[in-house]
């Protein structure tokens, strides 16, 4: 937990941890009844649902600065749109920047469950984007940055399956927008230039346009920073400097691959979006 300023102060811990070990006789399998746990049953690994490549900040710091970028564009820009899937294979429609690439389908190796691997075969949806595709195809090879969800509540992360202990988690507080101006699968106008943020339809052109919401601040003004970028804060970042105290909002933007009003929620995006 931290230095010991003597060594009474380092052994006693030490030695009531070791009483305690010395004294659980019957291991327990899951000891933190909300944490994942590892999954060595892959025969129920059914119905993938969502896949996404995780976001250059859980990574290390020892990760290149090229690598980051890379993984940036594919975590952020990119959906994976799951099209069919059997048993534990799937297929999955690639877009990027609000452009179909084509499909990659993915065929599971789970003979070790600590050790997945999958064989990719791909299909560009045209001439002009077999090469973006072949690099999607690429990055979905590293198992390492590929997250994949199943129905069948597993995951598998950095190659292992785990088993997602569900937690009914109650969302409150929600502020609905009105979007209708808008086209909720563009994240960001054609060029980010501050002149035409909030001149276009994208959730960045809302946000210059609408913020602050009711009750996230003064409606006179304040401070509005776009962070867009590589390791950023947020994509947005309000300051009101008139309230009391002042009140500090921070906004991050994630677009919709669909714009269907039936659409389900993307847990991919979502975990992007918190991480």
């Amino acid at each position: 937990m931290g230095s010991s300023r003597t060594w009474d102060e380092f052994v006693n811990p030490v030695t009531a941890i070791l009483k305690h070990l010395e004294a659980t006789i019957k291991p327990v399998d899951a000891p933190i009844p909300v944490v994942a746990v590892s999954s060595i049953d892959t025969t129920k690994l059914v119905d993938a649902f969502d896949l996404g490549i995780i976001p250059p900040e859980l990574l290390s710091d020892e990760t290149s600065e090229q690598a980051r970028e890379e993984m940036e564009q594919w975590a952020y820009h990119a959906h994976f749109r799951i099209l069919k899937k059997s048993n534990a294979n799937f297929s999955a429609e690639v877009i990027l920047n609000g452009t179909v690439l084509g499909a990659i389908d993915f065929e599971m190796d789970l003979s070790d469950a600590e050790s997945v691997k999958w064989r990719l075969e791909s299909r560009a949806a045209t001439d002009e984007t077999e090469e973006l595709l072949e690099k999607a195809v690429t990055v979905c090879r590293r198992s390492n940055w590929v997250k994949i969800w199943y129905e069948s509540g597993h995951t598998i992360a950095e190659g292992h399956i785990f088993e997602i202990r569900h937690r009914d988690m109650p969302f409150q507080d929600f502020s609905w927008v009105d979007f209708s101006e808008y086209d909720v699968t563009k994240e960001k106008p054609s060029r980010l230039d501050l002149n035409v943020i909030g001149e276009e339809d994208s959730h960045f052109c809302w946000v210059k346009n609408s913020w602050p919401l009711d009750g996230f601040g003064d409606s006179a003004g304040g401070w509005l920073a776009c962070d867009d970028g590589s390791m950023e804060i947020a994509d947005f970042i309000h300051l009101d400097d008139k309230s009391i105290p002042p009140k500090l909002s921070v906004i991050h933007i994630r677009a919709s691959d669909s714009a269907s009003p039936t659409r389900g929620v993307s847990v991919s995006d979502y975990e992007i979006v918190t991480s």
